[in-house]
């Protein structure tokens, strides 16, 4: 075997050592499991790390956030009294990247960590984020 083939073969081996040292480092953590019926639960164990127990976003994600998040309470007041379900739905879903009242939000996609949690089932993916909707909206302050 000649000299460059050595070195090739040489450099396979180093890299694909490396690719699994590499691999055996990397921790892949499920979402915790939330049923998706229980809107309460998946607000506590999902959304109030950033938007508070209250809805208010006053928490701000412990400063590490750019700017405050929005009163998730008043939806409704900047959308004119209406409560806009099929923004708030794709907002959570990672589809819609501005809610009423703001130009953009840089919230993750729940869409994705549903997909995960719920092994592919789409069904409670959607009954996931229906159900946080139908949450907040029963949350909208009344004037």
């Amino acid at each position: 075997m000649n000299r460059a083939k050595l070195l090739g073969v040489g450099l396979w081996i180093t890299c694909l050592i490396t690719a699994v040292s590499v691999e055996s480092q990397i921790n892949i953590v499920r979402p915790h499991y939330t049923n998706p019926a229980s809107a309460q639960a998946l607000y506590q164990n999902h959304c109030a790390s950033c938007h508070g127990q209250d809805m208010k976003g006053e928490i701000r994600a412990q400063n590490v956030l750019p700017r405050a998040l929005p009163d998730l309470t008043l939806i409704s007041h900047r959308n004119s009294g209406t409560f806009p379900s099929l923004h708030v739905y794709e907002a959570i879903a990672g589809r819609e990247h501005a809610i009423v009242g703001q130009d953009r939000t840089d919230m993750p996609g729940w869409s994705v960590v549903f997909h995960q949690m719920y092994m592919g089932d789409e069904g409670k993916e959607r009954q996931a984020i229906y159900n946080l909707v139908t949450l907040i909206e029963s949350k909208q302050m009344r004037n």
